[in-house]
């Protein structure tokens, strides 16, 4: 039995508290982190980020903190799992947009010097009807 499933009764609140310990584990060891645990780490707060479709900050933005944490190093690894809640005609969770903001201000000298978002590959009218459809509260 995974860990993941042995826990997913565990109340937000304390699912939050673990979040906010692992983000700030990985900000004081980033550099001792490796890209196989990372991706670990990204897939399992992806999952928490967007386990509720409801708001719940307390929860969700520690997920999207660790998130950002991660990205600081693996970039690449981050954007790819935000960027795959990216669906045609399915506004992405609020997180998730809040989350691409966060990271966007973390990883500014990246995107400065490179000129373009990392794994951003879907094409201009995805984002374009998704951006609409969220502009207008739609589902």
């Amino acid at each position: 039995m995974s860990p993941r499933s042995q826990h997913e009764k565990l109340p937000f609140p304390f699912r939050a508290l673990i979040l906010r310990s692992m983000g700030s584990v990985i900000r004081n060891h980033l550099q001792d982190l490796g890209k196989s645990t990372a991706g670990g780490i990204v897939g399992l707060a992806v999952q928490e980020m967007t386990k509720s479709k409801d708001w719940i900050p307390e929860w969700q933005e520690a997920a999207g903190d660790v998130l950002v944490e991660i990205g600081k190093k693996f970039l690449n690894l981050v954007m790819e799992e935000i960027l795959g809640k990216f669906q045609p005609g399915i506004v992405p969770h609020p997180c998730v947009l809040r989350t691409f903001g966060k990271l966007s201000t973390a990883n500014e000298k990246f995107w400065a010097n490179s000129g373009q978002i990392p794994a951003w590959n879907c094409s201009p009218s995805l984002r374009a009807q998704n951006l609409r459809k969220a502009q207008h509260g739609q589902r």
